[in-house]
């Protein structure tokens, strides 16, 4: 019995009357790797195939199959049906696995290895029935790794056949990547879909002869119904700003936005001067004439320009960012109210942006009921709640003051800037000589370029000594200017006598807005939130108000 028990990690034994009778149960895994009609079509007959093959052999049953559709092999997590099959290998449900070949199980090596020891250890095999054959229980790991690299170096190969061919159809004005809203695309190639281009019209008008901003556009567009090209009509600001900006609509393509980098783990990034773009102009029939779309870009930059000067958005206030919505968890959005004196207010963004709430035309809840919240209010709710967190103040001031004193007693200038300096003089000399070598072709070019190159880098990193060390002098001689002005921003921060917007930014995490009298306040760092009911009343509670 003891010995039947050990044999069941690798095979079935059925007990039968007249004897012993030995039964591998089989599964098959089939994989392909897009989901064109021919790739699915060889799918089809690869079920077919095994499942006679499997049938055919004595001893063997049948057991099921696994199947991916449209997926690649160079990683695993997205192949349900191979996740799966390696689930139901440690339930016992089979003893074999049967494969066309090592690239249809993985063509990353260290996924190969890393499942086939799994599986080993499980007392189950896989069986390559083409190119390299193979059963895994029957070789050892030096060669399952050879034709592991085999298929993962295979698969790099095919990589970069694939984007070799792509960068020649760019090349060519073939247009790669998602649709977008007012052009069809038929194998690549764009045509104007009228209907959707007016949309596309509209919003340049909006924006360069109207000068409304894309918020405003957003909102219109939602309020005439306008469909994006997923044929909703959710309209985002960021939504807006993508269609003025890209270049598409006056004619041009440029591709490569984005680069993968690499083949097995498919990650995608902005690529920010890592590869070359791909740049066609006048490439297909624009919506929008060339002078209309520059004029949009330099509109663009301005209102940017300006955004940034007036520190707009997330820095613009102390609270900005900060207060969030207890009703649907959105951000707080800064209003003016003009009316004897400018008045700011907080308004909810769902609120803000749609009203209260109600259903749209297409069914989905939109707006927020929450009202707004002045200013001056908030201030009120976070002083109280600072206050109320801070205890022995004198003695904090005091213990920060000598933290400070000490740091920056620490610091030591000595004779490192003259050492640096000299080491800068005595590379630019050796410069000097490597330049003259080189002049008089006692060194090669190639020997040159790498000497010069690592000389160069010897300088930076000087140079970048000798800036670090010239800061920290002029810390030095600033200590107590610098001093004075750290006592003062401690002080304002736990003694907190007036609001300060610098301390608030500093300390504050969140505010959630339940009520005009009903608020959760978090500090950085503080695992406890302080909630009120009354502005004259607070109390601690920990984590009461999670969002």
């Amino acid at each position: 019995m003891l010995l039947i028990q050990l044999l069941r990690r690798t095979q079935l034994y059925i007990i039968r009357k007249e004897g012993i009778s030995l039964i591998t149960r089989v599964v098959a895994y089939c994989r392909v790797s897009t989901d064109k009609n021919d790739q699915l079509n060889s799918l089809e007959n690869q079920k077919r195939f095994f499942a006679q093959y499997i049938n055919a052999q004595p001893c063997w049953k049948y057991a099921g199959m696994y199947v991916d559709e449209g997926i690649s092999g160079t990683g695993t997590k997205k192949r349900a049906g191979f996740n799966q099959m390696m689930d139901d290998a440690g339930k016992d449900l089979f003893d074999l696995i049967i494969i066309k070949e090592i690239s249809r199980f993985a063509r990353n090596t260290v996924d190969s290895l890393t499942n086939i020891r799994r599986l080993k250890s499980l007392g189950i095999g896989i069986e390559f029935i083409s190119g390299s054959k193979m059963n895994t229980l029957k070789v050892d790991e030096f060669t399952i790794t050879i034709f592991s690299s085999l298929a993962q170096k295979e698969s790099e190969n095919t990589s970069e056949r694939v984007k070799w061919g792509q960068r020649r159809r760019m090349e060519q004005g073939i247009a790669f990547g998602c649709n977008v809203l007012g052009y069809n695309k038929t194998k690549g190639v764009l045509t104007v879909n009228e209907e959707e281009a007016e949309i596309i019209r509209m919003i340049f008008r909006k924006y360069c002869d109207e000068g409304k901003g894309v918020h405003v556009i957003s909102k219109e567009l939602e309020e005439i119904g306008a469909k994006t090209k997923k044929g909703n009509t959710n309209w985002t600001n960021g939504s807006v700003s993508r269609i003025l900006k890209n270049e598409k609509y006056a004619g041009d393509l440029v591709q490569r936005k984005t680069y993968t980098v690499d083949c097995l783990t498919h990650e995608k990034r902005f690529n920010k001067g890592e590869e070359e773009f791909v740049i066609r102009q006048d490439n297909h029939e624009p919506i929008i004439d060339r002078e209309t779309f520059d004029k949009a870009q330099a509109e663009l930059a301005r209102r940017g320009a300006a955004s940034l000067d007036n520190a707009r958005y997330t820095i613009r206030y102390p609270f900005s960012g900060k207060v969030k919505c207890g009703c649907c968890g959105k951000t707080f959005v800064s209003r003016k109210r003009y009316e004897r004196k400018t008045l700011l207010a907080w308004k909810c963004y769902n609120g803000y942006k749609y009203g209260t709430a109600k259903q749209n035309a297409a069914g989905e809840t939109v707006g927020c009921n929450a009202a707004s919240i002045r200013d001056e209010l908030l201030q009120q709710v976070f002083l109280k709640s600072l206050k109320d967190i801070v205890t022995g103040k004198e003695q904090i001031i005091a213990e920060v003051e000598n933290a400070v004193i000490n740091a920056v007693g620490e610091i030591q200038t000595s004779t490192e800037e003259t050492n640096i300096n000299r080491e800068i003089i005595r590379l630019e000399r050796k410069l000097d000589v490597l330049l003259d070598a080189r002049l008089e072709n006692e060194i090669t070019k190639d020997e040159f370029k790498k000497k010069k190159t690592l000389m160069e880098m010897e300088l930076n990193i000087l140079n970048k000594k000798l800036k670090e060390s010239e800061n920290r002098q002029q810390l030095i001689d600033n200590q107590h200017a610098l001093m004075d002005k750290i006592r003062d921003i401690i002080k304002k921060l736990v003694s907190s006598e007036e609001f300060s917007g610098e301390v608030c930014k500093e300390v504050l995490e969140k505010i959630i807005v339940h009520g005009r009298s009903e608020y959760s306040v978090y500090f950085k760092d503080l695992k406890d939130s302080y909630f009120f009911t009354e502005l004259g009343d607070i109390s601690s509670r920990k984590n009461r108000f999670a969002e």
